[in-house]
């Protein structure tokens, strides 16, 4: 039986709307890694993965690093938790992040997000995800109306 020992972390750059880019890149990369650390997990190059050129939209599953992460998921034992900076990070699509939350727990991997502050083990943590999951997706949908108009 192998340790679960490394962490994964999953970086997504979104549009820019004002001069301020709070959820840059660089500024995920740095807060996922301190979290990883404050664990004790282990994170090595290859285990970050980003999909951080040009704008890649939250409601789109064929982002390639999260494809790639997703497939890793399916087959490294020695993973503990998959990190985010923010649950809208991994999806804006209440479908596919339900799925991609359960397919973690069938394997036994915690998820991680540093906005929101959730333990994915416990009942009251799994509703509290649910709720963000449909807020992050509300969102998203505002902002393609506000697109359109």
């Amino acid at each position: 039986m192998s340790t679960r020992n490394r962490a994964l972390i999953y970086i997504r750059k979104s549009i820019v709307r004002n001069a301020t880019d709070t959820v840059s890149p660089e500024r995920q990369r740095a807060g996922c890694l301190a979290e990883a650390e404050r664990h004790g997990w282990i994170v090595e190059d290859g285990d970050i993965y980003a999909d951080a050129e040009g704008h890649q939209s939250g409601r789109n599953d064929s982002r390639p690093d999260w494809q790639r992460l997703r497939r890793r998921i399916r087959h490294d034992e020695s993973i503990a938790a998959v990190i985010v900076e923010s649950l809208s990070r991994a999806s804006r699509s209440v479908r596919a992040f339900f799925e991609f939350v359960e397919e973690l727990r069938a394997r036994g991997i915690g998820l991680v997000s540093l906005k929101e502050r959730f333990d994915t083990s416990s009942a009251m943590g799994q509703a509290m995800l649910g709720f963000i999951a449909v807020v992050n997706q509300l969102e998203s949908d505002l902002a393609s109306e506000r697109m359109q108009m």
